[in-house]
């Protein structure tokens, strides 16, 4: 770890400067932006704020705000926590007011928690406050989706539709009540879209940078980022030449912007080749990929047709609208379905890479392509219906369709996480005001730091004797959970410890809870 402390320390400072030239480049190309989407009517602009309202309220009042994947999610609120108190990005095993005592390799990317880093110095540094975020996030999506929608269509009316549809995308608003790096990866590839989108109508110099910063962004929010930019690139020649991109913005700007923008992807690359050294199931063996994909995909395009879980309206629209573009627009459809091809294949490679329960997550960005195809799909439905009345007709039927459709994956949505951790993290928090400021939890995770924003430090490390000297006169709390009772790091607390119950429930049919450690004589 130490070997890489230096470059851990850089990383939120260097995503702070990503996202400020990001923010730079969005107020400097404010008025083209304006430009594009001048000719929408006012009443639309309302219509989509209801939206996003009411996108708003169901996040916030019907979805479970809990983690769906219980360390994932932990620890990334944990990464913003050690971004915001100590500058650096690591997972902090032992931690201190003023600084991180020892700490592990970070697994996350930098850019999410850089941003859960800046929202903990308004609001409360807590797990809760980084669900409120994953929902503002989601409900903000409504948003770009009409955005990009009205891009690629430039009809309010089937805009204002796919952007009601992909608010309601199970998954997504699913996973907008937990922690979950992937929501924020579609939130910012939808934004990647929409300035690509403006510059291919514009084709300007400034919207081009402000393309390449705001996708330059989007690899450092999972490690798979670098290989979503290659085929980006890649797919992106079938809607720009590179000989029409030298002469609409010059020759000599493209280049060196592309260089700047590949030197600042190093970062994301010395990042992703440090996690192969680590963590050998980032890179494995050819013949393993293949054998995950021959064991996947199968079950991966039937999970598009699962009504319980995907609305299946949409994903019925999607397919068509595939087969339409394919038929009228192949340099569209070329560029789209590319990425979505190369997706699927790439995920369903992985060990993980089966899309059921929590591992749905790392497919959330493929409804991004699948969006698309479902706009096209809408754009040709409300072409056939082109009498007034026959309109309201057919309008009235394709919403109530994809709503039966949502309907049945309600208990998808609304079933809360059966994970081993969660109602006993109920304990953590009825236990807070018992918990002196100053007073350490001992546990196997970081659970403490994130529900009640309490220092932690890890069962294994503090057994050691060097380590419980340091704790004389100080107050240790045990926060034992199922997975502490199966660790030696137990039975040797409890040799020197007398666990007194703070707030313990039976779970499971074992004791657990938050205990005050007392050290016998």
């Amino acid at each position: 770890m130490r070997d890489f402390e230096i470059f851990y320390q850089f990383l939120p400072y260097f995503m702070v400067v990503l996202f400020s030239a990001l923010l730079f480049l969005v107020f400097y190309n404010r008025k083209v932006i304006a430009e594009v989407f001048r000719s929408v009517e006012k009443k639309t602009w309302i219509k989509v704020l209801l939206l996003i309202t009411f996108g708003a309220l169901l996040r916030f009042s019907l979805i479970p705000h809990e983690q769906i994947v219980t360390a994932d999610g932990e620890n990334v609120v944990e990464l913003g926590m050690s971004v915001n108190q100590y500058g650096k990005l690591i997972q902090c095993n032992y931690t201190s007011d003023k600084n991180c005592l020892s700490a592990d390799f970070p697994t996350y990317p930098p850019a999410y928690p850089v941003v859960l880093s800046g929202v903990f110095n308004f609001f409360e540094k807590s797990e809760r406050t980084a669900f409120s975020l994953s929902s503002v996030i989601g409900a903000l999506m409504i948003l770009l989706s009409f955005l990009l929608a009205y891009l690629w269509t430039k009809k309010e009316n089937v805009a204002l539709l796919g952007a009601f549809v992909f608010g309601l995308i199970s998954p997504i608003l699913k996973f907008s009540g937990s922690v979950s790096l992937e929501l924020f990866l579609v939130f910012f590839f939808l934004l990647t879209l929409i300035f690509f989108e403006i510059f291919i109508e514009k084709k300007n110099k400034a919207m081009f940078l402000l393309f390449l910063f705001a996708l330059l962004c989007t690899t450092y929010i999972r490690p798979e980022g670098v290989f979503l930019i290659g085929i980006f690139f890649i797919s992106a020649l079938f809607r720009i030449s590179i000989k029409e991109l030298f002469k609409k913005i010059g020759k000599r700007f493209v280049i060196t912007s592309l260089g700047l923008f590949f030197f600042l992807l190093i970062p994301s690359v010395i990042f992703a080749n440090i996690g192969r050294g680590v963590y050998p199931d980032w890179n494995p063996s050819l013949t393993k990929t293949a054998g995950h994909f021959l064991d996947h995909y199968l079950y991966n395009l039937r999970f598009l047709f699962d009504y319980s879980i995907n609305p299946l309206f949409f994903s019925i629209s999607s397919f068509l609208g595939i087969y339409l573009v394919f038929l009228k627009e192949k340099k569209k459809f070329l560029f789209f379905f590319i990425p979505l091809l190369a997706y699927f294949t790439f995920y369903s490679s992985y060990e993980s890479g089966i899309i059921s329960g929590p591992f749905i997550r790392y497919f959330l960005v493929l409804y991004v392509f699948f969006f698309f195809f479902f706009v096209r799909a809408i754009d040709y439905f409300f072409g056939i219906f082109r009498k007034k009345k026959v309109r309201m007709i057919g309008e009235t039927m394709i919403l109530l369709l994809f709503l039966g459709s949502f309907v049945l994956t309600n208990n998808y949505i609304l079933k809360e996480n059966d994970g081993e951790v969660e109602p006993v993290k109920e304990m953590l928090l009825q236990a807070k005001e018992r918990i002196p400021s100053d007073a350490y939890v001992v546990s196997l995770g970081t659970e403490a730091r994130v529900v009640i924003n309490r220092n932690t430090i890890s069962a294994n490390i503090f057994i050691c004797d060097g380590i419980n000297k340091n704790f004389d006169g100080k107050k240790a709390f045990l926060f034992k959970t199922e997975s502490l009772e199966s660790s030696p790091s137990l039975e040797k607390i409890k040799e020197r410890y007398e666990l007194n119950p703070v707030e313990v429930i039976t779970y499971r049919g074992k004791e657990q809870g938050v205990y005050e450690l007392v050290r016998k004589i």
